[in-house]
């Protein structure tokens, strides 16, 4: 005999009665970012508390003009510095990468690299007066700064490699009309030392170079 399966209204309540659902749990946005990665190094400090260390840049090395211009700042040496224009007997006090700060007659003044030709110490005046000469053509141009550097002369380095081999004799004509020989001691990608035949040391900058000659006959020098 089959079976008479029964269902009373208390059945019916129950069956009806929802099952709580369980919220999802979502992950928290915060925590799943990744940490941001740091630029130091970290320490412990002795409270406990996790402190960083920055890393320290390396000192610049100074090239041999810049190292030349600091030792004159440190000595206090009287120098000889001309530009466009003008000439300044002064002391250097503060080098930058664009800029020469010197002292001139008491009172500081900012100069713009770019608007120097060459420099040297005062005692060695008469002795680069005696070598040193004006180029009135160039002088009656009235030449400027030039700040592109596409259009500045260009020296060949291996022109200043074989006169500081070789001790040979290079004419140099700057844009101010000053005009100098000499062989190469050193050379930078933006200077020159020059040794005079009176032995004396001029310091260009390259930038306010107007021609160079090779192989020149070494000028001579007065009593």
């Amino acid at each position: 005999m089959p079976r008479t399966l029964t269902w009373t209204p208390e059945q019916d309540r129950r069956h009806q009665k929802k099952k709580p659902s369980k919220k999802r749990e979502r992950p928290d946005a915060r925590s799943s970012r990744p940490a941001p990665k740091s630029t130091g190094s970290t320490s412990v400090h002795p409270t406990g508390q996790a402190t960083s260390i920055q890393k320290h840049r390396p000192e610049k090395k100074h090239n041999i003009a810049e190292m030349y211009i600091l030792k004159q700042i440190r000595e206090k040496s009287p120098m000889v510095l001309h530009g466009y224009g003008v000439t300044d007997h002064c002391l250097f006090v503060k080098l930058s990468k664009y800029h020469l700060t010197t002292l001139v007659d008491g009172k500081k003044k900012g100069n713009e690299k770019l608007g120097l030709s060459c420099y040297y110490k005062q005692r060695d005046e008469d002795q680069v007066h005696q070598v040193m000469r004006l180029d009135d053509e160039i002088v009656s141009l009235e030449l400027v700064p030039i700040r592109p550097r596409k259009d500045r002369y260009v020296v060949v380095n291996e022109i200043l490699a074989q006169s500081r081999r070789e001790s040979s004799s290079i004419e140099i004509t700057l844009r101010t009309g000053h005009v100098l020989q000499g062989y190469v001691l050193w050379f930078t990608p933006y200077d020159i030392g020059l040794m005079l035949p009176t032995k004396v040391k001029v310091m260009i900058f390259r930038h306010a170079i107007y021609r160079v000659k090779a192989d020149v006959v070494e000028s001579q020098t007065g009593s």
